[in-house]
């Protein structure tokens, strides 16, 4: 029996008003990683998220301005990778995204990686997407580890490269 795939459905709170939106469908279906960071860009939400269809990565991006969802592609490079842990940040110019990737492991992989690094053979990507929203413009920055364990950034970093 096929399982039928349900809708991602998402809601906007308006602070002007104390009201939510009715369910609107975000396409395509995908699933956000709760662990995961958003960054805010231009008065645009960034999410990493996972297609529900094929499985590939790339950002969902929500236009709060006229509400609309949209999507920027990922580096080609990364593949679905259930143990994959993905957190986003902004550039002190609030011109550019970064995307700092680390397999997670099999022990805790809901964990914040940018908060906890406990894995001796972990190894942290970063790509910086130099030319907002052109998936070409992608650039993988440096590759650190594998290394002991270490703080890699505390939260109030995490929000800034």
């Amino acid at each position: 029996m096929d399982e039928v795939e349900r809708p991602t459905l998402a809601e906007v709170y308006s602070l002007a008003t104390g009201t939510w939106s009715s369910p609107a469908c975000v396409s395509p279906t995908c699933q956000i990683e709760m662990a995961a960071s958003n960054a805010f860009v231009n008065g645009v939400l960034h999410w990493p998220v996972v297609s529900n269809s094929d499985h590939c990565y790339f950002i969902l991006t929500f236009y709060r301005g006229n509400e609309v969802f949209c999507m920027i592609p990922m580096p080609k490079i990364i593949q679905w990778n259930f143990n994959l842990g993905l957190q986003l940040s902004v550039s002190d110019d609030r011109k550019s995204i970064a995307l700092f990737m680390r397999d997670k492991g099999h022990e805790h992989p809901h964990e914040n990686f940018m908060i906890n690094n406990s894995r001796e053979d972990s190894v942290l990507d970063i790509w910086v997407m130099k030319e907002y929203g052109r998936k070409e413009s992608w650039t993988k920055l440096i590759t650190l580890g594998p290394q002991e364990s270490l703080l890699l950034l505390d939260k109030t970093d995490a929000e800034s490269y």
